[in-house]
């Protein structure tokens, strides 16, 4: 894999386009990794479990698809919990942040 850069860590932290924004079935939106780490972690497991199970992960496709981190992405899709995708996020965030020099 090779290196990420500094544009694009701050371009995988920024906010999203408003028409790529995440909606949570409980109706939290997500912009960005920050809030995508704090609905992780405010969510009910019902709700994490709807967009996170054996069928799809809606989390590691949106991370993927619009983030384009597809290391989180990769690592989201292996969460069984909820506590487990918001520590994977939090680390990732703090793994970008300095790379970005944020």
């Amino acid at each position: 894999m090779a290196k990420m850069n500094k544009n694009h860590a701050a371009g995988i932290l920024a906010d999203v386009p408003g028409d790529k924004v995440f909606w949570s079935n409980d109706g939290l939106i997500m912009r960005n990794m920050n809030d995508l780490a704090s609905a992780l972690q405010k969510m009910k497991a019902t709700t994490f479990k709807y967009h996170a199970n054996a069928e799809k992960n809606d989390f590691s496709n949106w991370i993927n698809d619009v983030m384009h981190d597809q290391k989180l992405a990769a690592g989201i899709k292996g969460c069984k919990t909820k506590a487990e995708a918001t520590k994977l996020a939090r680390k990732r965030i703090a793994e970008l942040g300095k790379i970005a020099g944020k």
